[in-house]
């Protein structure tokens, strides 16, 4: 594309909640091309809910808890490098403390195995 990002083409498959499009890691963004809806979907309200925001890198994140479900997190900064991540997350509330001195706006994604169910921007000052 104009910014310089590689272009390739994903397989996409349909499960009984719609469908999985699995991105390659370093993967920054993602453009549905030539594509139909026919159904009509209303989106729920958050319920990932992260604070402080903004914050000097010190933060938590509170995720659902749907029965024994485990999650994972991983942030990264807008150049799609990962700074932080924890796998197996069994509780509702994560503290995050980055160890490096990270600012500006960082994108958190929550996970379920392994294909992302939501994602929140987090400003670091």
């Amino acid at each position: 594309d104009a910014a310089g990002y590689s272009k390739s083409t994903i397989p996409v498959q349909k499960n009984e909640n719609g469908i999985q499009i699995e991105l390659p890691e370093n993967a920054m963004y993602i453009i549905l091309e030539k594509t139909t809806n026919t159904k009509t979907e209303i989106l729920k309200k958050s319920s990932m809910n992260v604070f402080p925001n903004p914050n000097d890198g010190n933060f938590a994140i509170e995720i659902p808890r749907q029965g024994n479900k485990e999650y994972s997190i991983e942030i990264q900064n807008l150049l799609g490098q990962k700074v932080w991540a924890k796998n197996d997350i069994k509780h509702k509330r994560v503290e995050v403390n980055l160890d490096k001195n990270y600012s500006g706006l960082l994108v958190i994604a929550l996970k379920k195995n392994n294909s992302v169910i939501e994602i929140s921007k987090i400003q670091v000052n």
